[in-house]
Formats: structure tokens, sequence, C-alpha cells
């Protein structure tokens, strides 16, 4: 058997020596192919080639990880986009509107983007409380802002102190901030402080000692009239006529009637809606010829932008405030720079649509720019919102130094109006346009 298996074996063993002399051989095809030339041939025999390690994929990389997006600070707006105080409350959206996206453009706040959910109120006292209520427990917003209206204000001002949650107000009455003090509630329109007081100051400016008065059957108008019933004295005047009427009503030469009567010195009709313009232009045609005031409100676009209503108000005084005679203010004044840019920014928003600014608008300025300076430097943790709530409600106490469209504030914690005098002006209808007063 083995003699059988020698020639097989021989033949094997020649096979495997010819194998290892190809393998030793110069010259052979490297097993992977080199990044850089292959080194020069060997002098003398080298080892049997190993196999290569077969190539890795490259590892994947690793995905980076999408920027977080940051929670946006909501806040709520309410404020009459319709009805009768919409001629106020659509100027306030629009440039709380313009600014939110201008905000957001530049970045946000504190790198969070802004987010404003607004509602209508429709000048109606239940629906703007209906309102607040949906942003403060459905929505959950950081603070309020908004509402023109002094009535809705007031009716609004309990659910927001119960609540706990900052506010500021667009509405002028003082009343809003009292009965009891409130500590989450603060404002930027000037109240009757500063619009009767202003009243007060060009009166005494003429030597007049009387007047006669007529206002508006409404919260803004009944609370001047409050404000006016409790001060004239102590400021040396006697009213001689006290009368009120309708924010809608369109003949007030019955009440006029017994104003002319009284023979007084002077004139003030205290509205924010055309029927306060319809009772000047009444008065005029009745033959009351002495001088007339009123409050800013009379001077808005929807009133004067009505030639009837303009030309019947010629001769009116008014307290007037920045934005509505930014142009002719002194370059020295702090707030025509500030109502320049504020003028730019909302003709470059609006185009066409936007024929002028007005001081609606400035009181809209200015409740969004302080509550945004606010939010900057609580740097509130969205995630507790009650604290957050609370962290922004102490910033807005802190405002200090304050230069606006229409305001300049000094917030504290005894004082949530903080408005300045240097804040008010006195302006008249002249030529159908409204002219500061020198």
């Amino acid at each position: 058997m083995a003699k059988q298996w020698r020639p097989l074996v021989s033949a094997v063993g020649i096979l495997v020596l010819l194998v290892l002399l190809a393998g030793c051989a110069p010259g052979a095809t490297p097993t992977a192919t080199p990044t850089t030339a292959p080194a020069a041939a060997p002098t003398k025999a080298a080892e049997p080639a190993k196999p290569a390690e077969p190539t890795k994929p490259p590892a994947a990389p690793t995905p980076t990880a999408a920027p977080k997006v940051q929670e946006p600070y909501k806040i709520g707006f309410v404020d009459s986009f319709s009805g009768y105080m919409a001629a106020m409350g659509g100027q306030q959206r629009d440039a709380v509107l313009m600014l939110e996206e201008k905000v957001n453009k530049e970045g946000g706040i504190n790198g969070r983007p802004l987010k404003i959910i607004a509602y209508d109120d429709e000048s109606d006292e239940t629906k703007g409380v209906l309102a607040v209520k949906k942003l403060i427990n459905e929505d959950k917003v950081l603070g309020l802002i908004g509402t023109a209206a002094s009535g809705i204000a007031m009716a609004e001002a309990p659910v927001v102190e119960e609540a706990q949650v900052p506010w500021v107000t667009m509405n002028s009455s003082y009343s809003v901030l009292l009965n009891p003090t409130k500590k989450w509630l603060f404002k930027t329109a000037a109240s009757e402080k500063f619009l009767v007081g202003g009243i007060y100051r060009y009166l005494k400016s003429k030597g007049i000692t009387n007047f006669a008065w007529i206002s508006q059957g409404a919260g803004f108008g009944r609370e001047a009239r409050k404000y006016m019933q409790d001060t004239f004295a102590k400021e040396g005047f006697t009213v001689v006529a006290n009368e009120e009427y309708g924010p809608t009503d369109t003949d007030m030469k019955p009440q006029l009637t017994k104003i002319k009567a009284a023979n007084p010195q002077a004139l003030v009709v205290y509205g924010a809606e055309p029927a306060g313009a319809i009772a000047i232009r009444q008065a005029r045609e009745l033959g009351i010829t002495v001088p007339v005031l009123g409050p800013p409100s009379m001077t808005m676009g929807a009133i004067m932008n009505v030639k009837e209503l303009r030309d019947g108000m010629e001769g009116a005084v008014f307290v007037a405030f920045k934005p509505d005679v930014w142009e002719q203010l002194p370059a020295s004044d702090p707030q025509r720079k500030v109502n320049e840019d504020f003028n730019n920014a909302m003709k470059a928003k609006y185009g066409d649509k936007f024929k002028a600014l007005e001081w609606p608008m400035g009181v809209g300025y200015d409740a969004f720019t302080v509550m945004m300076n606010a939010i900057k430097k609580a740097n509130p943790d969205t995630s507790k919102l009650e604290d957050a709530r609370a962290k922004i409600r102490d910033a807005l106490e802190t405002t200090k130094g304050y230069v606006g469209a229409f305001s300049m504030l000094e917030m504290s914690p005894t004082e949530h109006e903080g408005l300045s005098w240097d804040s008010v002006v006195i302006g008249e209808i002249k030529g159908g346009k409204y002219q500061l007063v020198k």
C-alpha cells in the first residue's frame, strides 16, 4: 500500500516547492494598493506576503444635533380693534405687531423669539374680561399689555391682579391702579393728573378762573370728570356747568345750551371719539366763543382726517404728547429721536397705509418696550410660570430713566404710572393742522 502512495506524495511535494518559489519571486503583485510609491524591490527573498486586512468602511459621521428651538416668550395683548374705541386700539395693534416683527428679526429677547397673542375686546367690557382670562389660563402668557378703554381696563384689573400676572396697560385712568392699590399693574398712558392737570395749567397761564365741563359718558370721560370734581376747587377754579354726552351721540345742543347760559370763561370738552368733536362744532354754532380745551384723544386721525370734524375744532387747544408733534420738537428733546425712528419703522412696515404718527401708537410703543425691557432684565425661566411672572413684575417696578415715544417714565414700588411732566406739551388746531404751542 505504501508503495502505491509514493508517486502521489512526490508529485505533491514538487507542486508545493514550485508554489513557494513563486511566492518568493521579486516583483510579486502587492495585496493592497499603496497610497505612496512602492519601495524598491528587495535584494533578497522576502517572507510571503500576509493577506491584507479587510478595509473597514469609514465610520458614519456623528450627526450634529439640531439647535434647540427656544420656547418663545408669550405676551398677551388685548385691545379694541373694533367698536367705538377702534380708532385708538387699531393704532396700538399696528404699533405692537410692527415691534414684535422687529424684535424677532433682530434675534428676539435673551435668544428667544417673541410671540404676541392678540385678542379684540370689541370695545366691550365683558369680552375684554373673557379675553384676559383666556390669555392667563389657557395661553399661559408671561404678561399682558394693552386695553385702551379705561372702563374695560377697570373691569379687567381685578382678574389680572388676582391671577398675579404683570400687566402694562394703555388706558388713561389712574383708578385702574387703585382701590385697592394694584401690585401687578403698571401703565404708560397719561392719567387724569396729566390730562386734566394739563388743562388746569393752560387755564392758569391765561388767567382763567372758571370753566364749563362736558364729558363722554363712559369710563374715560367719567373718570376724568370725577378727578375734576375732586380737584378744581383746590386748584382755584369754579365750575359753572357740568354736563355729559354719550360716546355715540350726535346732538349735544341741549347740554351746550345750558353751558352757554352759565357764561363760562372757557369750555372743556372731554372725549375720545367723533362725538366730542361734534360737541365743539355745535358749541361754536350756538355762539359759544370762549376758549375750548380738551384731552389729546380729540386729535386722533379718526377725527382729524374728517374735514367737517377738523374744521369744527379750529382754534381749540388740547393737551398734547410728543408723537403728534415730533417734527416740531427741538433737536434737544430726547423724545424727538425716539419718535423719528418709530415713525420710520412704521412707514417701512405699512407703507402708504401709514399716514402719520399719533399718540395712541406712542402709548403702544411704550407699553411694549417697557414690557420687553423687563423680560430682558428678568431673563425668566418659562418652565416656572409663576416665578417667571413674578420676576417680570419686579423688573417692571425698577424701570428708571425710560425715554419712550409717548412717555418719560420713572417707576418705583409706590408709583406704577411714573409719567413725567416733561412728556406733556400743548397743541392747537390751526389752519386745519395740529400745531405745537410754544
